[in-house]
């Protein structure tokens, strides 16, 4: 069978040990949690990066139909007039002038549109990347968190092993001298 002091030298050494290996697994666990939050912030930063470029090309999209619109128009207007001088109507007055000015009219309006719808999808794109970006800020506090969080815990882990050790130390102190 063991001696007291024995045992008491080997619950001191544990205490110490488990000490140490508890506040190194907080350290980790922090450490862990904190390049996970940065990983997800680098990838949510590059998703945003990503959501500009596809604003960019939607708005230069939009600008390629408005020019096709504004093309299929000039030929519409184009056959219109080619049609009307084949009738021998005279194309700078009345109803020939009226019919060629509506088409313009309403083919301008369609390449409006075109560049409406295309303006809002890149918005769309726009706040995609602008909340990608502040998720990415809040990953990257959320790490720095972790990290600091597991810190404290470790340190907290170490200083109440400490006092347990203490305490065992002074038991066994007074045990020996009693």
């Amino acid at each position: 069978m063991c001696e007291p002091a024995t045992l008491a030298a080997i619950s001191i050494a544990t205490g110490v040990i488990g000490t140490g290996v508890s506040a190194y697994g907080m350290h980790q666990r922090g450490k862990a949690q904190s390049e996970a939050m940065a990983y997800q912030a680098d990838i949510n930063r590059r998703n945003s990066i990503i959501a500009q470029q596809n604003a960019n090309m939607e708005r230069q999209a939009g600008l390629e139909e408005q020019r096709r619109q504004r093309l299929k128009t000039a030929q519409i207007i184009g056959q219109q007039k080619a049609g009307m001088a084949a009738s021998g109507l005279m194309l700078n007055d009345g109803t020939p002038l009226d019919v060629m000015s509506d088409s313009a009219e309403m083919g301008e309006l369609d390449a409006l549109m075109l560049g409406y719808n295309s303006e809002k999808r890149a918005r769309g794109y726009l706040t995609q990347s602008s909340s990608l970006g502040s998720q990415s800020m809040l990953n990257s506090m959320s790490g720095q968190n972790a990290m600091t969080a597991g810190l404290i815990s470790a340190g907290g882990s170490a200083l109440g092993g400490i006092g347990k050790v203490a305490d065992s130390w002074y038991k066994y102190k007074t045990m020996k001298t009693g």
